[in-house]
């Protein structure tokens, strides 16, 4: 039985319950693959080479530190170390930190726009499932192909990653408005009865769904005969059956459609967009390409400022990230020299593996068992909504193919620290609370991401902190093997793990232990700051290196103008989006 999404996954044993539900939930939460390989772009007449790097590659951000030694009882004690992760359930009130969940979708955002990995051949796939020891790490460099640039530039919005080669292309123009061409498309949410949340005046609350598109007008549609005459693989990515699956969403990302907060997370962004396009339109003489151009450097503009100067703030160990500031992140800087060598200013970056298939994946455990969505889905209303709904994308619900109003998510619940969408702390308690149906996705999840960590070599955590501590003096304190095997996973640690601890549960316990669970550990902190903050320096064009027009770094008060002010949170992006 599998429990995890990707084109190959984790086995993992029977579990009772809803296996079809268990599934769904950890699909959504995984996010680590496209769920294709980067060779079936080159071959179906993508943009991206199977023969060299898509994307910007990937590489090991940390790679004097020592990748895991062969161990024949690796797995078993691996799967022993997610079960004991996901039995025990954290107490309510213990549970809960007080990071708004918006900061949460935000981490997501920002984790799947910088990597898409997907396998160059299912084969290299297939043999990195079925290994009996950690992959070689030049293997896994040549072999692992990033679907991204690897910088945060928003290519979740502005691409197209539901079709590669001519196909593609025109669905790419077609997520333009008609009319309007510098605007994106959504759709409109589908009234059931149960409005949920305040929806806009437009009413695009939803992703752009390929329903829409398809017709019999070759120039302004997609028609079935352009689908019907796809290759086999392609054709099963969009087609159900013989008939299209009217319910895709159209857009750059589609792991963003696998969580229902994500998927509305990027339709605010889009609406972002759009309001850019409405403000700058009333300067005379702008032609819809400039509009779009000029939106688009200003929306990423305004999301890495608030990466760099909220979320990281929010979620990171302060002396950490303050040393990884004031140093402009050694570590990534050489990291890219090594694996780019002269890099052409403006072009990939490569994605730190450490930060893929670890520090950066730590937002699935932030995910609170159950939530308000909105006014039907919350208290007073009604029943919080249970993670399994929250995890599904809107086309598993057995609606039509649009979003249904009651399921529009209330963003005034998710951006207030003091509202009730709240984040989970960052700890090594798996079991959601409030939702015991989501147990065995908890645990498929688990084993996946400690599996994974292991066949792609990731470092241990020991490792880890001693290569940072190599850069930066001191600053990260190894965890004591008290301190590692205390707890309700200690037993399982003590098998084995605790010289070499497997780094996504290393991190975990780190803030578990440093920090309660309401921020990243130093290691964590190092290895989350050095990737993003080393991205936007190597990006000429990235917030890092913008200036305002007095000379000074760039502000929000120097982007978008709204009535209420700029956009310094992450209420104000909702309010800029008309969502609150």
């Amino acid at each position: 039985m599998l429990f995890t999404s990707g084109p190959r996954d984790v086995q993992a044993e029977p579990i009772a319950g809803d296996a079809a539900r268990a599934e769904d939930i950890a699909e959504a939460m995984d996010g680590a693959w496209t769920g294709r390989s980067a060779g079936a772009c080159k071959e179906s007449g993508g943009s991206h080479d199977g023969d060299g790097p898509a994307g910007g590659g990937f590489g090991y951000l940390l790679a004097p530190a020592a990748a895991p030694r062969p161990d024949p009882e690796a797995p078993r004690r691996l799967d022993a170390l997610a079960v004991a992760m996901a039995e025990v359930e954290c107490a309510q009130d213990e549970a809960m930190s007080d990071l708004p969940l918006a900061m949460q979708q935000l981490l997501r955002f920002v984790a799947n726009d910088l990597a898409a990995p997907a396998w160059r051949t299912q084969q290299a796939g297939l043999d990195a499932d079925a290994a009996a020891a950690p992959l070689p790490r030049e293997t896994v460099e040549t072999q692992l192909a990033n679907l991204k640039s690897g910088g945060l530039r928003l290519e979740s919005l502005y691409d197209c990653d539901l079709l590669p080669g001519p196909l593609g292309d025109k669905l790419r123009r077609l997520m333009r408005e008609p009319g309007a061409n510098a605007r994106l498309r959504l759709d409109r949410a589908w009234p059931d009865g149960r409005r949920g949340a305040a929806l806009p005046r437009d009413r695009g609350a939803d992703l752009l769904r390929l329903g829409r598109l398809i017709g019999d007008d070759p120039d302004a549609c997609v028609t079935e005969a352009e689908l019907s005459a796809l290759p086999p693989a392609l054709r099963a990515r969009v087609m159900q059956g013989e008939a299209p699956n009217r319910a895709l969403a159209v857009t750059g990302e589609g792991r963003n459609d696998k969580s229902l907060p994500q998927s509305q997370f990027h339709v605010a962004l889009i609406r972002v967009h759009n309001r850019a396009v409405d403000l700058l339109a009333d300067e005379a003489g702008r032609a819809p390409e400039s509009l779009f151009d000029d939106s688009r450097r200003l929306l990423r503009l305004h999301l890495q400022w608030l990466v760099l100067h909220r979320l990281l703030p929010r979620i990171c160990d302060p002396v950490a990230l303050g040393r990884v500031r004031r140093a402009c992140a050694p570590i990534y800087a050489e990291f890219r020299a090594d694996l780019a060598g002269a890099a052409v200013p403006g072009g990939p970056l490569p994605a730190p593996l450490e930060f893929v298939f670890a520090a950066g994946r730590l937002h699935a455990t932030m995910i609170p068992g159950a939530c308000e969505l909105n006014a039907v889905h919350g208290a007073p209303g009604g029943a919080p909504a249970p993670l399994a709904l929250m995890a599904r994308p809107p086309a598993g619900l057995g609606r039509p193919e649009r979003l249904p109003d009651s399921l529009v998510l209330d963003w005034a619940r998710w951006t207030r620290p003091d509202g009730p969408g709240r984040a989970r702390c960052i700890d090594t308690f798996l079991a959601p609370t409030g939702d015991a149906d989501a147990a065995p996705a908890m645990l498929g999840f688990a084993r996946a991401a400690l599996r994974r960590g292991w066949a792609l070599s990731l470092p241990s955590g020991q490792s880890a902190a001693a290569a940072v501590n190599a850069v930066y003096e001191d600053l990260v304190r190894p965890l004591r093997e008290a301190e590692l095997t205390a707890g309700h996973t200690g037993e399982a640690v003590r098998d084995g793990l605790a010289e070499e601890t497997p780094l996504w549960f290393y991190l975990l316990k780190e803030a578990e232990v440093q920090h309660g669970g309401r921020r990243l550990g130093q290691l964590g902190s190092v290895l989350v700051a050095e990737t993003l903050i080393g991205a936007m320096v190597q990006d000429r064009d990235s917030v890092w290196h913008a200036r305002g027009r007095s000379g000074g770094p760039w502000s929000p008060d120097q982007g978008l103008t709204l009535p209420g002010g700029p956009i310094e949170d992450l209420h104000d992006l909702m309010r800029a989006a008309e969502l609150v």
